[in-house]
């Protein structure tokens, strides 16, 4: 909060240096904006004037009112003065120490606090001087890198993941089994499930496999990570790419899939008669919409089915090509951290995150995958009644 304190200083955001927005600062330009206005009309109405147009009519044409227009040509000269009532400044060296409760406690601090702790200070000085405060903050902290991602090739990565229904599909499905392919953003399942146990995901993940063969990759959460579910994977050559605990966006492309057909799902029940009660028909008629009438990538661009109909499949030599340098990078990976760290133990949580990053490194490096990285300004959220009841 200090160095933020130094950057309002040198671009003088403290209003104890007389630039404060507040008083005739921050009307100055309006104002000459006005007399400018003024004195041109006062102009174009003596030009009128001279040309036999009666007042009532110059008035009409100026768009104000003929008592305004004769008001006008009586001063015409015009002055320039601030609106309002007269600017208000608090004690010296007040705005500082509010400057360091609001460093002290963020910018999450609201007027009503601030006016309690320095109740001598003007109610429109302590806003203009939060607002600043807020200003500089976002502008300093507001920052967030975003990475885009895009699969070039349709087939090679899937994502699968379990959503809930407003009630039980036919009275006795609680779930529905989703599973989308990344590339092509064809939506390969969406189907009533008992339950969220393993052998009912690795049942569910080996049906889409035998239905369109393997992927490289199937993405999902670690509820679905199981004995059961890696077990099938290596039966198929696939790897298992886990999101990392409490991340859901690490998957969002199945949370967006899910999103998309849900509200097809329950678009088709209403139609039906049947708000909030889904039916299987009703989740396999959403998932032929999401994949014969969207448009992912444009009106003039094929829909997710036809992009899933002319596919490559995936070669074996290319499998075997993807296992064996996620293989190498997983082994490289754990190198660096006994380098890193000599003596100690790699763990479990150790492990995880080097098959991730495994898996991603060659997926990026065998164009699979493309990460796109740029700089985003995020506004922040500034409110929050917990800051605000600190000082109380």
């Amino acid at each position: 909060m200090e160095d933020l304190a130094r950057k309002m200083e040198a671009r003088g955001m403290v209003p104890d240096r007389g630039r404060a927005r507040r008083g005739w600062d921050g009307q100055k330009k309006r104002r000459e904006a006005e007399r400018e206005v003024k004195m041109a009309a006062v102009a174009l109405g003596k030009s009128q004037r001279e040309l036999g147009v009666r007042p009532p009519e110059i008035a009409r044409n100026l768009g104000v009112s003929e008592r305004t227009d004769r008001d006008w040509q009586q001063r015409a000269r015009f002055g320039l003065r601030a609106r309002g009532r007269p600017l208000e400044r608090g004690p010296e060296g007040s705005r500082a120490e509010v400057l360091a409760v609001l460093h002290e406690y963020g910018p999450l601090l609201g007027v009503p606090a601030l006016r309690d702790c320095f109740p001598e200070m003007p109610r429109a000085e302590l806003c203009d001087l939060l607002l600043k405060y807020r200003r500089v903050y976002v502008k300093e902290n507001g920052q967030v890198v975003i990475r885009e991602l895009s699969w070039p090739r349709s087939g090679a990565a899937w994502a699968a993941d379990f959503a809930d229904p407003p009630s039980p599909i036919e009275g006795q499905y609680p779930f529905l089994g989703a599973a989308r392919d990344l590339g092509g953003q064809y939506q390969l399942a969406w189907r009533p499930a008992p339950s969220k146990e393993a052998w009912v995901s690795a049942g569910l993940a080996e049906e889409m496999i035998r239905q369109h063969g393997a992927p490289l990759v199937l993405k999902i959460d670690q509820g679905l990570d199981s004995g059961e579910m890696r077990e099938m994977a290596a039966r198929y050559g696939v790897e298992l790419l886990v999101s990392p605990g409490y991340t859901p966006e690490y998957n969002g492309a199945i949370e967006a899939g899910i999103g998309g057909v849900k509200t097809r799902t329950g678009w088709l029940a209403a139609q039906a008669g049947r708000p909030g009660i889904w039916t299987a028909n009703d989740a396999e008629g959403a998932l032929l919409m999401a994949n014969r009438t969207s448009h992912p990538w444009g009106e003039l661009c094929p829909t997710p089915e036809a992009a899933w109909g002319g596919r490559e499949p995936i070669r074996p030599e290319e499998r075997e090509a993807f296992r064996a340098l996620v293989a190498e990078r997983r082994e490289s990976l754990l190198q660096e951290m006994f380098y890193y760290y000599p003596g100690a133990r790699i763990g479990p949580r150790d492990k995880e995150v080097a098959e991730r990053r495994a898996i991603v490194q060659a997926l990026t490096k065998l164009g699979y995958l493309k990460i796109r990285s740029r700089l985003r300004r995020v506004a922040l959220k500034i409110k929050g009644p917990k800051s605000a009841r600190a000082l109380g």
